[in-house]
């Protein structure tokens, strides 16, 4: 319903008869000197009914449309200037406004409130650096004197015992004893200065674990029966016209080294280059399998497990070198003698197996390996054994001397002038550090209140328009 006329009552404005506009068009424009009526038009435009029916038959004007006023009233209503240049508008930024100056005006408070109790707390976060952190810090200065003192008083060869690693460090010192002094009740011990010190006299000296000595491993190079094989001299069994001239020779390796070339030689000598008579080869095979090869291979297999066996006695030779380098209390002269013997007498033996390889049928001279071996392996015994009891020595002056520390920091914690300021000190460390948590609770919560207020001012900030929106 298009509204055509307007009637205004407003006395104070218009008399006793009130201002009727007629003949109103879709767009209006009113116009008058100041003092003439123009906000009282609006305003009572403005205070139009709420509900249609009454609109329908209000007296101003019958419409069943509400109406927009944009007037001083509506603008200084809904559009605020928070910043020089820069407004919000809503149907509800006043009051948005308003909660969020609220809002703010709340952090700041929790802002000085964080500050008075950091203050209270001190240290490098204070401006004072003094408070609850500073004076503790004054009152540890105080234990830390009065520890040291005592301390100061005991024996120096002792204290290198039992404080060893505090020692002449008050700091470090003090810092220990506040630890053991809280780790619980103190075990009463009949120990004294002086019994500490009569034990401290019988463990003095340098004493250490040692590593034993590496084992030579196997002192069997060759088993008896490879012995008897390597030292004889087998004749050939065969008999007829080519092992009679073989034998007539006497150089059997000579011509089984020939052997080897006779296969691409074409039916020729493979020395001489004449040519062969039929059946020599096989003539020849038959005299060797006889014999030499079974020799040879019997060679080659005691050749072979002696040279592992070699390797490994060298490998363990090597390492009782490089122990003899590391552990200047054992007698290296006299080892290396043993060791360089046996070392010699692997590399004979070495020697002797490729001379039977190349003459199986020809018995080899074998050095005595058992003795030299044997005397090494007793002297590295003799050594390992005096090793032994030297750790055993060593782990009991270990377990005596903890058992030393241990009765040194418990006769030290006991006396009265050093468990009192400790206990002091431990009591007054509790209740700062206490109220230090509560303080610090309090300032992390007042920070999370933070964390959630700028949450909702940014909620309430959406809830009005931004500049641009204000333009349009």
């Amino acid at each position: 319903m298009t509204v055509h006329s307007i009637s205004v009552s407003a006395e104070h404005c218009f008399g006793k008869s009130p201002l009727t506009l007629n003949d109103l068009a879709k767009v209006n424009f009113i116009f008058a000197p100041n003092g003439s009526g123009k906000t009282t038009v609006s305003s009572a435009l403005a205070a139009q009914p709420v509900e249609r029916d009454e609109r329908l038959n209000w007296s101003v004007a019958k419409t069943e449309f509400p109406m927009r006023v944009f007037n001083e009233a509506y603008r200084a209503q809904v559009l605020r200037e928070r910043v020089d240049g820069i407004f919000t508008i809503g149907s509800g930024s006043a009051e948005i406004i308003q909660q969020i100056e609220e809002v703010e005006a709340a952090k700041k408070a929790r802002k000085l409130d964080r500050e008075t109790w950091q203050d209270e707390i001190g240290g490098p976060d204070s401006p004072s650096q003094a408070g609850l952190i500073g004076s503790l810090a004054e009152e540890w200065v105080i234990a830390r004197e009065d520890v040291y003192a005592i301390y100061r008083e005991i024996d120096s060869g002792v204290s290198e015992v039992v404080f060893k690693g505090f020692q002449r460090n008050k700091e470090k010192l003090a810092s220990e004893a506040v630890r053991r002094f809280g780790a619980g009740p103190l075990v009463a011990s009949e120990a004294t200065w002086e019994s500490i010190s009569e034990q401290v006299a019988s463990i003095s000296g340098e004493v250490g674990m040692r590593d034993r000595m590496p084992d030579l491993g196997n002192t069997i190079i060759l088993e008896e029966s490879e012995i008897r094989d390597l030292q004889t001299t087998v004749a050939s069994a065969t008999k007829g016209e080519l092992s009679d001239f073989i034998n007539g020779i006497a150089n059997e390796d000579w011509v089984n080294s020939g052997r080897e070339f006779l296969e691409d030689a074409e039916g020729c000598c493979p020395f001489c280059q004449r040519l062969l008579p039929p059946g020599f080869e096989q003539k020849l095979q038959e005299h060797f399998a006889s014999g030499f090869d079974l020799q040879l291979q019997r060679a080659r297999d005691i050749h072979q497990s002696a040279s592992t066996k070699i390797a490994e006695l060298k490998r363990n030779l090597s390492a009782m070198r490089d122990y003899l380098s590391r552990d200047p209390s054992a007698d290296a002269a006299s080892f290396n003698l043993l060791i360089d013997a046996a070392d010699s007498i692997c590399e004979v033996i070495r020697g002797r197996l490729e001379e039977k390889c190349a003459h199986p049928m020809a018995g080899v001279e074998l050095p005595d390996t058992k003795d030299v071996l044997q005397a090494l392996q007793t002297a590295v015994d003799e050594l390992n054994e005096q090793i032994d009891s030297h750790n055993r020595l060593v782990a009991n002056r270990k377990a005596a001397k903890e058992k030393i520390v241990q009765d040194g920091w418990e006769l030290f914690l006991s006396d009265k002038r050093v468990s009192g300021p400790l206990r002091r000190f431990n009591g007054i460390k509790e209740k700062k550090e206490q109220k230090i948590r509560e303080l610090r609770q309090k300032i992390e919560l007042s920070r999370s209140r933070d964390r959630y207020d700028e949450d909702k001012i940014i909620q309430l900030r959406n809830r009005v328009s931004n500049t641009s929106e204000v333009a349009e």
